[in-house]
């Protein structure tokens, strides 16, 4: 059964070049088909038509239809949009549309849906560098005016904030409203020093919490008035618990009765003294500083970028009894079957970095979580920025940068 079947199709342009004649033929699914032919012979203007490329041309008639899985593409109820999607077309001669190049390279992801500014930025550089073009357009890069933080919210510092309001050097926040050092936090209201939190209000030094009123907890969801807490979940007014659910008046996971447990919890705090209000401290961590997630932004060594590393290797270690050694942290990592198998097929080199090293390089991409004082480079109004004074890049404040798009 065919894809594609195409039957008697013509095709004239508008000066007169009658392009196609009767055409008919059909292609197999999963099969390669070569058309052949002198120049000028209608080689192109049949693949136009399979994605209704010619509809953008001054076509003067046409006539016959094009069947992709029995439906008629030139049918004019078709969507074209749709169409586009699934039927592509490589130009022989590259053919960008009238934007930039950062939006020539991401229009397809942003069709499909992708929003976030770390994946379509990767997918720029990573799509440069395939082509060696990075370094030159990198430079034209810094050339251009940069918004001086991705702040999509009112009376806010930091950056990547949308829908937010009065909420101070802060990072990765979505509808939060009076909020202070939060990161990778949604929805959240007057809360304080919090991270990978959300849905939560009036909570201070949390990590990963939800709810209200809660203090120094962490992987606390739904719940209220807890101090000191890990995994506890839908309970309330709870001191030192660890994995608790639905419970209440609780101190170190014994239950109290709730006068007993007004009258403990003054005494207790008043014991840890300056102690209080603290996180816990980094000596009981379940995983090393080193190894912490805190090190993607907030590195605990002044050793040289990753990327530096990687430019700089002369020769990559080689897979060894299925295993490799990274270049950058000398650790030893698998490369499982799977992975050479698709590294061999799509002839590309096996990573000289270990999947944490990788990832590592990619936050390394964006702008670290540190505030500077800046200046407009176009009005010289003052601005809260990532960009540090030394990066060369154009500061713009919004109003200059969105009277320069």
């Amino acid at each position: 059964m065919n894809k594609i079947t195409i039957e008697s199709l013509s095709l004239q342009y508008s000066d007169g070049t009658e392009s196609l004649r009767d055409v008919s033929m059909g292609i197999h699914q999963n099969a390669v088909t070569v058309l052949f032919g002198p120049a000028g012979g209608g080689k192109s203007t049949l693949l136009r038509c399979l994605n209704r490329l010619n509809d953008l041309t001054e076509v003067k008639a046409s006539s016959g239809q094009i069947l992709i899985d029995g439906e008629n593409i030139l049918d004019p109820k078709v969507d074209v949009i749709a169409l586009r999607r699934k039927v592509g077309m490589v130009f022989a001669r590259p053919v960008p549309l009238p934007m930039s190049i950062r939006e020539n390279i991401i229009y397809g992801l942003e069709l499909a849906g992708e929003k976030r500014k770390s994946k379509l930025d990767e997918a720029v550089e990573r799509s440069l560098k395939l082509s060696a073009v990075w370094d030159e357009v990198k430079e034209f890069w810094q050339t251009q005016p940069h918004k001086y933080a991705a702040n999509v919210s009112l009376n806010c510092t930091g950056d990547f904030l949308a829908n937010s309001k009065n909420c101070e050097e802060s990072f990765n926040v979505v509808y939060s409203l009076d909020c202070k050092y939060i990161y990778d936090c949604v929805d959240m209201k007057d809360s304080q020093d919090c991270n990978i939190s959300g849905h939560a209000e009036l909570i201070y030094n949390c990590q990963s919490c939800s709810g209200f009123m809660n203090i120094c907890c962490s992987f606390c969801a739904h719940s209220s008035n807890l101090y000191y807490c890990d995994h506890c979940f839908n309970c309330t007014n709870c001191f030192g618990c660890v994995g608790l659910t639905h419970q209440n008046y609780c101190i170190y996971n014994k239950q109290y009765s709730q006068e007993e447990y007004e009258k403990l919890i003054p005494r207790i705090i008043d014991q840890m003294k300056s102690n209080w209000g603290e996180f816990f401290p980094s000596e009981i961590a379940p995983i090393s500083e080193l190894d912490c997630v805190i090190n993607d932004f907030f590195p605990a060594s002044t050793d040289k970028r990753i990327d530096t590393i990687v430019k700089e290797a002369k020769v990559y270690p080689e897979v060894v009894d299925n295993k490799m050694q990274c270049i950058a942290c000398n650790k030893d990592f698998l490369i499982i079957k799977q992975e050479q198998v698709f590294y061999q097929t799509h002839q590309l080199p096996f990573p000289p970095l270990c999947p944490t090293c990788r990832h590592r390089r990619r936050i390394q991409q964006r702008n670290p979580r540190i505030l500077y004082s800046r200046k407009c480079n176009k009005c010289g109004q003052p601005v809260t920025s990532t960009f540090a004074e030394s990066n060369p890049v154009q500061i713009y404040c919004e109003k200059c940068y969105q009277e320069a798009r």
